[in-house]
C-alpha cells in the first residue's frame, strides 16, 4: 500500500458561515483517504488538515476545518475519484444482477438468507462543492 502525506498550501481559509478570511490556526489533525490504485497497489492519502479560528464576534462557528472539497466530500473516507468509480461499478452490477440471478427489480432484500438482494451504497448528503461523476459520452472517441 502506497501512502502519501499531504497538506494545504493556502495561507488560510474563509469561514463557511460568515465568509471572513482567517489565517489563525487552532490545531491540526490527520484525515485518511483511500484513492484509486496506483500501479496495481492500494493508494492512500493522509491529509494534514488545519482547523482555523473564526475572528468574527457575531459568527456562531468559532472554529472550522480547512476545506478540501476538490479532493473529497466532508467526512468522506474515499476520494471523489474512487467514489465515482465505486458508483459506476455498483450501477453496472445492479443492472446485471437481476438478469443473471433471475431476480425481479421489485424483490425485497433478504439479507442472510442467500437469496439475491441489492447492495446499496450509502450516499452522503449533497454537498454544494461536490463534483458529479463524469460519464464518457456514448459517441465520443477515446
Amino acid at each position: 500500500m502506497a501512502e502519501v502525506v499531504a497538506r494545504g498550501r493556502a495561507a488560510g481559509a474563509e469561514c463557511p458561515d460568515c465568509g471572513l478570511f482567517s489565517d489563525r490556526v487552532h490545531d491540526r489533525y490527520q484525515h485518511g483517504l483511500k484513492d484509486l490504485p496506483l500501479a496495481d497497489q492500494g493508494f492512500a492519502i493522509r491529509l494534514v488538515v488545519r482547523r482555523f479560528i473564526c475572528g468574527a464576534r457575531h459568527c456562531p462557528r468559532r472554529m472550522f476545518a480547512e476545506p478540501f472539497s476538490w479532493l473529497a466530500a466532508p467526512y468522506s473516507r474515499f476520494t471523489t475519484r474512487l467514489n465515482c468509480a465505486l458508483e459506476r461499478v455498483g450501477l453496472a452490477l445492479a443492472r446485471r444482477a437481476p438478469a443473471e440471478t433471475g431476480a425481479h427489480a421489485d424483490q425485497a432484500p433478504s439479507p442472510g438468507t442467500g437469496r439475491p438482494h441489492r447492495v446499496r451504497r450509502r450516499r452522503a448528503q449533497p454537498h454544494p462543492h461536490r463534483t458529479r461523476c463524469r460519464q464518457p459520452h456514448r459517441h465520443q472517441r477515446p
